[in-house]
């Protein structure tokens, strides 16, 4: 038989691994009522603290910031990546049935960019609901077969449904663009993320 082996080239590195203290912390989250309260540029309906959280907020647990910042230090020493990393924005997001984010990414505007950023999956959060999206549309420009009975489906594919659970964090380039979909399991189960951008300290930028 024929061997034949697939290449991936420019691939997106999506970096998973597990928070380290989520034992610590998972029974500390304090479920709080369905609520929408986002800026107004955002479209889906979504509670969120962005851009940071704000002193004395009761959803995140003290001490919850640093450690995690900690786990993404590890993270980054083992893809051989700088360490030396501070926040630029942290927050939460929580959602209810009905409730989700559109495609966007974690570019900012005054090219202020993050170096990555990242999702910590705290509560509540079920495969099928994260997605990632492509932007870049020439292997759709050459799909005139069906790519979804191919091998290569994957690549021709314009979004994936990323596997999550509660307990993991994601680290990503900031151009990733994803989203959340509204979730029916989530109507009495409250889902709780924090996500971040990082930055490289000015002593190795």
């Amino acid at each position: 038989m024929i061997r034949v082996d697939t290449v991936p080239i420019f691939s997106t590195p999506i970096l998973v691994a597990d928070f380290e203290k989520h034992n610590e912390y998972k029974d500390k989250f304090v479920d709080v009522p369905k609520f929408e309260r986002k800026p107004k540029t955002w479209i889906a309906p979504v509670n969120t603290s962005f851009p940071q959280v704000r002193p004395g907020d009761d959803v995140m647990p003290d001490g919850i910031k640093e450690d995690i910042l900690e786990n993404v230090k590890s993270i980054m020493s083992f893809n051989g990546l700088p360490q030396e990393i501070d926040y630029n924005n942290f927050w939460y997001n929580i959602y209810y049935d009905n409730q989700g984010q559109e495609r966007h990414d974690h570019l900012s505007p005054k090219n202020n960019n993050p170096f990555w950023s990242g999702i910590y999956f705290a509560k509540n959060c079920f495969t099928g609901s994260f997605f990632i999206h492509k932007t870049d549309i020439s292997l759709r420009a050459q799909s005139w077969c069906d790519w979804t009975k191919s091998k290569l489906k994957d690549y021709y594919s314009d979004s994936i449904q990323f596997p999550i659970e509660d307990g993991k964090i994601i680290l990503f380039p900031p151009s990733v663009i994803h989203s959340v979909q509204t979730d029916k399991r989530n109507k009495d189960a409250m889902r709780l993320t924090f996500s971040f951008n990082i930055v490289l300290n000015s002593s190795v930028k």
